[in-house]
């Protein structure tokens, strides 16, 4: 029977700490591997590791469970939470037994949320979910030293995987938002030529998140693009999880 490789955190319940959902109480299974190798720099702020990397690529100790006890397990821990997060790492890694597992959690009326960089699309995967929450990495994520730095610039930005992705959720009329996680004013430029080789999407589901691994650096970031994120009619995205916990896995 096929197996779902998990982070060390992997399956925790709590509130959802970013995005369109903040606040409502969510399940989150947490997948272990990613094909990028994202640390943020910016003029301001040391550099700023990706805040899972234990789950994407400084990866220790792994687990490994079929599609039927991960979902025995969230049954268990759920309490009152109807919403699932299925992130990483990146899911779509393990498109397949994924889609098993999401098809067996919508029979038991979760809503389920993909948090995704946009590299990869797989539509058997995307028509079990609800909300694909997909962050594309902007230059400013690129590691400094080789043969990362390469590795990451090179996979990044798939424009066809996020047009593909963009089309399914409008077509399927599903939710979706594009979250970049920006580091300052230098990022804008790109966001702007990233979305003009996008179908139209609606400025209210594109979000501006800040870099930070706690609140004063997020404040920081924010208030050095908040008037672009109105002139533009974009959304800003906090991180209410780093807000209340700080950078602690399982939260």
């Amino acid at each position: 029977m096929e197996q779902i490789v998990l982070a060390p955190d992997d399956i925790f319940v709590t509130i959802q700490g970013e995005g369109k959902l903040t606040g409502t109480p969510s399940v989150f299974v947490r997948v272990a591997g990613c094909n990028l190798h994202c640390t943020w720099n910016s003029t301001s702020q040391t550099p700023i590791e990706c805040d899972t990397a234990y789950a994407a690529y400084r990866l220790g100790e792994t687990h490994k469970h079929t599609v039927q006890e991960i979902v025995s397990r969230v049954e268990k821990i759920g309490k009152g939470a109807k919403h699932i997060v299925i992130t990483g790492g990146e899911p779509l890694l393990q498109a397949k037994p994924l889609t098993d597992l999401c098809y067996k959690l919508k029979e038991r009326g979760f809503h389920i949320t993909v948090e995704t960089n946009g590299t990869i699309f797989d539509e058997e995967f995307f028509n079990q979910i609800d909300l694909f929450s997909i962050s594309p990495k902007l230059a400013s994520s690129a590691p400094a030293n080789e043969p990362y730095r390469n590795h990451h610039n090179t996979l990044r930005v798939n424009t066809t995987a996020l047009s593909n992705l963009i089309s399914k959720a409008q077509t399927d009329r599903k939710d979706i938002q594009l979250k970049f996680v920006v580091t300052g004013m230098n990022d804008i430029k790109e966001i702007e030529k990233i979305l003009a080789q996008l179908p139209q999407i609606d400025s209210n589901n594109i979000l501006l998140m800040p870099a930070g691994s706690d609140s004063e650096k997020i404040t920081a970031t924010t208030m050095q693009v908040i008037d672009t994120i109105i002139e533009h009619g974009w959304r800003f995205c906090d991180r209410l999880h780093i807000r209340l916990f700080g950078n602690t896995p399982g939260k």
